[in-house]
């Protein structure tokens, strides 16, 4: 399964970025996707570093247009999924329970699900390309079960930091 990124294999928890066979004969070579510590990356984590692969392999991707990150992109925060109805702003906040108290101030709808887990803005931004197929605008996408079951494989993995509810799938 590829996730929207080109050469993006995940497997049994496993991230690794797959060259074609044309690439594979230009010398290119397929690489497991891990940290510094020889520990496999989280799933936004191998989006992004399989991206940047490609990149770096001369790929062309069509990625939709997202918010580019300022400052360090790298820094620690949180990235939060915010469901109202049948949407979900995915975001990044370095305090998301006060962004929460932000956004529903705006909202004409009640939230019906909020849910953060530590990331920074690079995770948030690879998220985005993940679900770039169910983009609306901004940072809403569709709240499609391809969304809904990635938030619950991550309260499955224990990523998830806070919910305000259970998602039911």
């Amino acid at each position: 399964m590829s996730h929207g990124v080109k050469y993006f294999m995940w497997r049994d928890g496993r991230p690794r970025w797959q060259p074609s066979k044309i690439m594979r004969e230009r010398g290119l070579h397929g690489r497991d996707l891990k940290d510094g510590r020889c520990e496999w990356l989280s799933m936004a984590a191998a989006l992004a570093a399989a991206h940047d692969l490609n990149l770096s392999a001369g790929v062309k991707e069509t990625l939709p247009n997202i918010i580019v990150p300022r400052g360090d992109p790298t820094a620690p925060g949180f990235v939060y999924f915010l469901l109202v109805r049948d949407r979900i702003k995915i975001g990044f906040s370095l305090q998301p329970a006060q962004r929460l108290k932000q956004l529903a101030t705006g909202l004409a709808d009640p939230v019906d699900m909020f849910a953060f887990f530590r990331g920074s803005r690079s995770d948030e931004v690879a998220i985005h390309r993940t679900f770039a197929s169910h983009h609306v605008s901004g940072e809403w996408f569709d709240a499609s079960q391809h969304i809904l079951k990635f938030l619950m494989s991550c309260v499955k993995e224990r990523r998830i930091v806070h919910a305000k509810t259970v998602l039911r799938i």
